[in-house]
């Protein structure tokens, strides 16, 4: 691939930031359509093109929480929020952008923060509708 273009990829600098968001910003619209109907595994791998990207926005990484917590992979789903947690350097949860910490809230995720796990992960059932962080 390098020998295609020997100085290299310099000319997509400034447009690198406005690209990753908008592979971010579909890959969480797939994303919540896949958890939405029940199909973990694929929202997976639609939340990792992100991160693959480069990607390391809150909503991605809560995409990949909740398609792990959704497979019954909680320390993988707890992996993910303690990610949010480092990449904000919050202490505790209200350190959080307030979004963030309201979907970790209304998921009942906030207890992956502090190391404390809860009995069962929160995970939806076929039964209840996936729909998003708003």
């Amino acid at each position: 691939m390098s020998d295609l273009r020997p100085r290299g990829y310099g000319w997509l600098g400034p447009l690198t930031h406005l690209y990753l968001g908008m592979v971010a910003d579909a890959s969480h619209i797939v994303a919540t359509q896949l958890l939405a109907d029940d199909r973990p595994q694929e929202a997976m791998v639609a939340a990792q093109v992100s991160l693959r990207a480069g990607s390391m926005g809150d909503e991605v990484l809560m995409d990949c929480a909740a398609a792990s917590f959704a497979q019954g992979l909680s320390s993988e789903g707890a992996a993910y929020i303690r990610r949010i947690m480092s990449n904000h350097d919050a202490e505790v949860e209200e350190d959080l952008p307030k979004h963030t910490y309201d979907v970790l809230l209304r998921r009942g995720w906030l207890a992956f923060t502090s190391g404390v796990w809860p009995a069962r992960a929160p995970s939806p059932t076929p039964t209840q509708r996936w729909s998003g962080w708003g």
